[in-house]
């Protein structure tokens, strides 16, 4: 063994009276990680959320659409209840989130182009995908 220490190999731990040992669980608090920026957390979650792409519907797709929309605006009087798929746009990134919205349709709007529903929320018809219970 190097010759330095010897001195010193056998001899315990000293303790100082002015500053008494800390506990495993202090020592461990000293070491734990911080958020060192403010909000970084937040971000880092904001860019792991995953959006969905918009698809773009065919022609085909666009003409059963319009003549699902003309049936139902004949309808209106009766307030039928609709289920209407819909793109949603991400208000922070690109692209958004396909949903779907059961409700009583109160009007179709021509300007700007909107579907108004007896709870008061709308979907612009540009968004819309979709149509059931036009029958």
């Amino acid at each position: 063994m190097n010759e330095r220490y010897e001195k010193i190999i056998g001899r315990g731990r000293r303790y100082s009276p002015k500053h008494p040992p800390i506990s495993n669980l202090e020592r461990a608090a000293q070491f734990a990680p911080f958020a060192a920026l403010d909000g970084h957390g937040e971000a880092l979650l904001e860019t792991a959320r995953v959006t969905e792409h918009e698809t773009e519907l065919t022609e085909e797709e666009k003409a059963r659409l319009d003549q699902k929309l003309q049936r139902l605006q004949k309808r209106l009087a009766m307030q039928p209840e609709v289920t209407v798929g819909y793109f949603q746009p991400d208000e922070r990134k690109a692209g958004g989130a396909y949903l779907t919205k059961t409700a009583c349709l109160k009007r179709i709007e021509e300007s700007p182009a909107m579907l108004r529903f007896t709870d008061g929320s709308g979907i612009p018809i540009e968004q819309i995908r979709w149509v059931a219970g036009t029958d």
